[in-house]
């Protein structure tokens, strides 16, 4: 999909889009996605399919929790080049999270917010053979290097296994990142720790706050 069009169009200023499903300003960060996809090409998408055997276009259903999101741009994109034909379906929140648990969707939209800031949390959790996202998605060398990350207690030294995990991601897209929130810390002059209230995770660290 046209992730730029898709930030720039629909959220304007406030996001940045995703070049893997580690963000920006986590340990092991890489642009994969970027460098093996720099640009959309249909022609190549239709030549796979084609030698696949997978009749032309792809039917399936694109799930999504009604109220959240941009599904309808995202639908829009995905069938631009007649490559696919999508039946957008919407739910409630709570519907939506036990059809995705069951592996009751063909595809679905849904945004990941971290727990903490570690890159584990986009890891094991979105792409490991036992994720929560219930992908249907398994590799023995993902699964692998989940593993090894976790075996360190320096998250820096795990830094090079993420990359390489993102790569394996990108080559085999049980995931598509599409775009990554941008957020803003404004303080006064008078205080002091602004640069450490936020962490990516949500959740504000209102102890690092002081009068100077």
């Amino acid at each position: 999909m046209r992730r730029r069009a898709r930030v720039r169009d629909r959220v304007l200023t406030t996001n940045l889009c995703a070049g893997c499903e580690t963000p920006t300003g986590i340990t092991g960060h890489t642009t994969s996605f970027f460098d093996s996809y720099p640009k959309q090409n249909v022609a190549k998408a239709r030549e796979f399919l084609e030698e696949a055997g997978v009749s032309l276009p792809v039917r399936f259903t694109y799930g999504y929790a009604t109220g959240r999101g941009a599904a309808a741009e995202e639908t829009a994109q995905l069938e631009t080049g007649g490559l696919f034909k999508v039946t957008l379906k919407g739910y409630e929140w709570t519907d939506f999270q036990k059809r995705w648990a069951t592996g009751k969707l063909d595809a679905y939209g849904v945004g990941w917010v971290a727990d903490f800031p570690d890159p584990d949390t986009y890891g094991a959790p979105l792409v490991g053979s036992e994720g929560t996202m219930n992908t249907g998605y398994s590799s023995k060398a993902v699964d692998r290097l989940i593993r090894e990350s976790q075996r360190f207690a320096d998250r820096g030294e795990a830094a090079d296994d993420f990359r390489e995990l993102q790569q394996v991601i990108a080559d085999d897209v049980p995931v598509i990142p599409l775009w990554q929130a941008k957020e803003y810390v404004v303080a006064s002059a008078d205080v002091g720790g602004g640069q450490y209230l936020s962490d990516g995770t949500g959740v504000f660290r209102l102890w690092r706050l002081g009068w100077i």
